[in-house]
């Protein structure tokens, strides 16, 4: 219970039970047993807090949270930092997570941003965008989707002639997902070669189908004697890997990749093909 919700229960049942007390938030309550602005009452079988001298009460409440107790009772740990700061006064109480991606645009006159395209003269550019921003992009011709941060960086000059490079770190989000099945773009999925990118790469065809293809370069046969074993260590993955094992639908490709796990009981990190600048 955080510290406003015991507040809380305090003017509106006029105690609460030290049992009811979290240590998390013992030391406030303390300090405010300090000033009087609690009273302390220890019992024979527990001990009970209510509220001391109401003055200072009220000019704690209004001190503490300035737009008064309630906001900081609704406050919760995915409310935004903005609120943080409105409600209680520190924006780290927040937990809250905004998920973002990189992305390339090699193609400006392909890729329409909030109705627009890039100014005229400008052709390339790179940035951080929100996810929730990115699905409101209109984009034609081929998006390549790139698992990992180095590869994305290196990725440039590998591929030529497509609209937009995004990386989307170990998953692809859902709300990119279906961002891309909405859309009419072609799209290139680089994952690493183990059971969670050949997952990733599997779950998306199977949404969107012949618009989507995997970067399977023609020598990942031989590429995977540089294959880790530690990639299959958890648990999990295993789990994933055998789905996919039993799974019959799988494309050449898919199925290509899962024999090459297997053979090699390891999979093979996408790095390999993306050279050092």
């Amino acid at each position: 219970m955080s510290l406003p919700k015991i507040l809380k229960k305090i003017i509106e049942e006029g105690y609460i039970t030290g049992s009811k007390v979290p240590k998390s938030v013992k030391s406030s309550i303390d300090q405010l047993v300090a000033i009087n602005a609690l009273e302390l009452d220890i019992r024979k079988r527990g001990t009970r807090y209510s509220i001391g001298n109401q003055e200072i009460f009220q000019s704690e409440m209004s001190s503490r949270y300035p737009e008064g107790l309630e906001s900081g009772v609704i406050f919760g740990p995915g409310s935004s930092r903005h609120l943080g700061v409105k409600s209680l006064k520190n924006a780290k109480l927040s937990r809250k997570r905004y998920p973002t991606v990189q992305a390339f645009i090699k193609n400006s006159s392909q890729v329409i941003i909030d109705g627009k395209t890039a100014p005229e003269g400008i052709e390339e550019f790179s940035l951080s965008v929100l996810v929730d921003s990115l699905c409101q992009w209109e984009v034609t011709g081929r998006v390549i989707l790139i698992e990992n941060q180095e590869p994305y960086l290196r990725s440039h000059s590998l591929f030529s002639g497509v609209s937009a490079i995004i990386c989307y770190n170990g998953r692809v989000n859902e709300k990119i997902s279906e961002w891309i099945h909405k859309s009419n773009m072609d799209v290139t999925i680089c994952p690493d070669y183990d059971p969670v990118g050949l997952d990733e790469y599997w779950k998306l065809k199977s949404k969107i189908g012949n618009r989507l293809e995997i970067f399977l370069p023609e020598s990942i046969s031989e590429d995977f004697k540089y294959s880790t074993p530690q990639l299959l260590d958890k648990k999990k993955n295993r789990e994933v890997l055998q789905r996919l094992a039993n799974t019959d639908s799988l494309d050449i490709p898919a199925q290509h990749i899962l024999f090459l796990i297997q053979k090699w009981n390891a999979g093979l990190m996408q790095e390999i093909y993306f050279l050092d600048l």
